[in-house]
């Protein structure tokens, strides 16, 4: 199914686009709507649809920047302009850019609409590319075994895995080898595309795909390593520069990059090992690059990461960057919380830990929690609210991913807060419990915080938070304990002190009613190294 993605700023455009049109009618579906340029840029680089329907004036980045960028990338997409009478000199610079048609908003039928959505299809149609089948398959299948048993089941000596290539013909020698993982990203919509859920079929048509490349430049073999992992192998015995073997193995690594992107619409990313001499090091230099590929986590789709290039530190302070800046949007919704973010990257920094990802994973699904205290919803939609997003990011393959995630969570967070009005003597009281909840409150002290009665001030709270004064003051403890469980490696009983609740045996009973297990099993859950407690002390 063709996908579509509609950037227009006028709402009602957008929906009268989506409801206006049988979308499956010409196996199409719109897979998102945004606002802007700058989201639809975002959608083109996680999607690649095959179709986008883009108004040239918009705010953030407009249509006419939109369109360029995206073909400083790809000649494929299909770009249908919506424009207004006034904009004809724009639609000409925009036709130039190969869009393939353009609509008048003031005039749109749907008639018209579907005269260009058919015309689309059938070119789409026309364009899919022909996938040819490898008729000598068991040539590929037998390379794979070869290079696998010996690379990783001891089946073969060096010498007798030597002699197998040789006899094979193979382009590769056992001189200056390079060994490089080629990985798909989104290696899911792929399958999708070609209806291809065992693979099978993708991996014949990548392989004959890089047979032909390999073979254009005289150089290197390929084999599938497991799912969207393939391995090349690349020997540069007849070269003595090194520098004019990088330059060469770029070459051949961007021409299959674009061969990737033109034939099959998909990024690849690449991890490439140390040069070394003799075939006993292949399973090293596979290993190498295993490990640095991991790095495309925190770099993104299409990372091209070599074993020898850059410190860890310096890597870490890329990471760190992207971090920061993303905390600086945590600053519009809680400057406190904000302060204790950057103090955790801090730490993972200092710790040497910031390329480890399941500790990023680990401090991301903390920061969901840190809000829940401030937000006045039940205490079902606060856990419905913090799994849908705990799960996304756990699942997310690349950190650019993570921080989408939590900033559309911080969205919510900021809509769902901008919802409730109070009065202002409720909003008072609530401020005054945020400052001091770690101290005794009593309903009177609050009460007269705020210059009402005890008496008034109960009835009001109730009314407009839904609980009554104390049952709200223990949530929010709870939920400041919850925080500090996976935030810090404080103890549950100094946790206890900390929010307020000196009485450890009595904050574990509360805990545990409130949250449904005891503060150790609740950090054990989230926590990828939890504290170590003395067990017969936390009362669960």
């Amino acid at each position: 199914m063709y996908r579509i993605l509609i950037a227009e700023d006028e709402m009602l455009v957008r929906l009268g686009l989506k409801s206006m049109i049988e979308w499956d009618k010409f196996n199409m579906k719109v897979i998102a709507d945004v606002a802007n340029g700058q989201d639809a840029w975002r959608v083109y680089e996680e999607h690649r649809p095959e179709i986008i329907i883009t108004d040239i004036k918009m705010p953030v980045m407009d249509g006419m920047e939109l369109i360029s960028k995206i073909r400083l990338q790809d000649q494929h997409t299909k770009i249908v302009i919506l424009t207004c009478l006034e904009q004809f000199n724009l639609l000409h610079k925009a036709m130039s850019l190969g869009v393939s048609d353009y609509i008048v908003k003031l005039t749109m039928t749907s008639e018209e609409m579907e005269n260009v959505l058919q015309k689309l299809h059938t070119e789409l149609q026309a364009s899919q590319p022909q996938i040819k089948v490898i008729p000598n398959l068991d040539v590929d299948a037998l390379k794979e075994n070869i290079f696998k048993d010996f690379m990783f089941r001891n089946r073969y000596t060096e010498n007798e895995f030597s002699n197998t290539i040789a006899g094979m013909n193979l382009r590769l020698k056992a001189i200056k080898l390079t060994l490089c993982i080629m990985e798909i990203d989104q290696y899911k919509q792929l399958q999708d595309k070609f209806k291809d859920e065992k693979g099978q079929l993708i991996r014949i048509s990548l392989l004959n795909v890089l047979e032909e490349v390999l073979q254009s430049h005289g150089r290197g073999e390929a084999f599938h390593d497991e799912d969207n992992r393939y391995v090349l192998l690349f020997s540069f015995h007849d070269m003595v520069s090194e520098q004019k073997i990088t330059e060469i193995l770029q070459q051949i690594l961007e021409h299959i990059r674009k061969v990737m992107l033109s034939y099959f619409n998909v990024s690849i990313s690449f991890g490439i090992s140390t040069q070394k001499n003799g075939y006993s090091a292949l399973r090293l230099q596979y290993n190498d690059s295993i490990q640095v590929l991991e790095k495309k986590f925190f770099l993104g789709f299409g990372a091209v990461l070599n074993c020898r290039e850059g410190s860890e530190k310096r890597f870490e302070e890329i990471i760190k960057e992207k971090l920061v800046q993303h905390i600086h949007k945590w600053e519009t919704v809680d400057e406190e919380q904000s302060k204790a973010m950057y103090i955790s990257v801090s730490n993972l920094y200092e710790s040497g830990s910031l390329s480890i990802k399941a500790d990023i994973k680990g401090m991301f699904v903390q920061w969901l929690q840190w809000p829940m205290s401030s937000l006045h919803v039940s205490d079902a939609g606060k856990v419905s609210l913090f799994a849908s997003y705990a799960d996304r990011l756990l699942r997310a393959t690349i950190l650019d991913q993570m921080i989408d995630i939590s900033n559309e969570f911080l969205d919510q967070i900021i809509e769902i807060k901008s919802q409730r009005k109070l009065s202002r003597e409720v909003i008072k009281v609530l401020s005054y419990i945020e400052r001091s909840y770690a101290g005794d409150i009593p309903l009177q002290q609050a009460a007269s915080h705020v210059g009402i009665s005890p008496g008034y001030l109960s009835a009001l709270f109730k009314k407009e938070m839904g609980i009554n004064f104390v049952e709200y003051l223990l949530k929010f403890r709870i939920e400041k304990a919850k925080a500090l469980l996976l935030s810090t490696q404080m103890k549950s009983y100094e946790i206890a002190e900390r929010v307020g609740m000196d009485n450890h045996t009595y904050f574990s009973k509360m805990f545990k009613r409130t949250t449904g297990v005891g503060p150790r099993e609740f950090r054990n859950q989230w926590m990828t190294n939890p504290v170590e407690e003395n067990a017969g002390y936390e009362e669960d």
